[in-house]
């Protein structure tokens, strides 16, 4: 499973990184940066579907 951010959609709302702490957070100018290199473990599914399903912009995809 992975994660994909789309930058150019993302504007920093910040509900992301304040919702999943441990898989996002935010660059300089408070946009959102995955934390996780590579495929997430099944443990993580939950709270990366959370961050995604949270996102106004629907700038975060999960995939399988």
């Amino acid at each position: 499973m992975k994660v994909i951010i789309d930058h150019v959609a993302c504007t920093g709302h910040g509900r992301c990184y304040t919702l999943v702490p441990a898989l996002f957070d935010s660059d300089d100018e408070g946009h959102s940066v995955l934390l996780v290199e590579g495929d997430l473990a099944e443990s993580q599914r939950q709270e990366a579907l959370t961050a995604a399903a949270n996102c106004p912009e629907r700038a975060i995809t999960v995939t399988d």
